[in-house]
């Protein structure tokens, strides 16, 4: 799902990521460790994964994982990217939250390539209530040797432990991006984010802005 996130899922800035709603993030940790995973050959623009993760955890104590299951598919033609992912709630028992915060996680996304500039959107679902839901949309555009752009997330339902509107709620982040390329390989970024009051409160952050500057080799 990370082909959704037009800034590269950048750790510095992203609007998706400062609010836990990362395009490549997983839907209950950032990790899954033991994990295997088939992807089919891409069929007409079409291809589909499955991945499966094995449980370390002993069965019946406080924050015991089930093996978890996570499926996937994508499409593609022409300028059009579609993409789902899917995991069924795999947490048996949370000693802090509940086996009510467990629920069902997915992600919806699109994108759109129209040579002069891309647009994309991405809904995400936490497989906990306590991470929420949300989206981000973005737009970006090739001018040379640069890719600027400019992305908005926000967070549309999150719920606390005992089922009341989490704080988090209503939380935005919006980030802006400059990259320039200077090789196949080689490129320079610069990248500005920002949250609103509720989300600077809700997640404990020091400042409500962020600036990142760099550059990128690949080996």
């Amino acid at each position: 799902m990370g082909t959704f996130d037009l800034n590269g899922t950048a750790d510095g800035s992203s609007a998706m990521k400062v609010l836990g709603i990362a395009a490549n993030g997983a839907f209950m940790s950032s990790r899954q460790s033991n994990q295997v995973q088939y992807a089919t050959p891409k069929l007409g623009g079409f291809q589909a994964r499955v991945a499966y993760g094995f449980s370390e955890t002993v069965s019946g104590t406080a924050g015991d994982k089930k093996d978890f299951l996570q499926l996937a598919a994508s499409y593609q033609t022409g300028g059009l990217t579609l993409g789902a992912a899917f995991q069924p709630k795999s947490m048996s028992t949370q000693a802090a939250v509940g086996a009510t915060d467990n629920r069902n996680g997915y992600a919806l996304g699109a994108k759109y390539n129209f040579g002069v500039a891309e647009a994309s959107v991405i809904y995400t679902r936490n497989e906990k209530r306590t991470e929420g839901d949300g989206f981000g949309i973005g737009i970006a555009a090739p001018i040379g040797a640069w890719k600027v752009g400019a992305q908005f997330a926000r967070l549309t339902n999150v719920k606390n432990a005992d089922g009341t509107k989490s704080a988090k709620e209503g939380a935005n982040a919006f980030e802006l991006f400059a990259n320039y390329s200077l090789s196949k390989r080689t490129a320079l970024y610069a990248a500005y984010g920002s949250v609103n009051s509720k989300a600077e409160t809700a997640f404990s952050l020091a400042r409500d802005n962020t600036m990142a500057v760099g550059v990128i080799h690949k080996f």
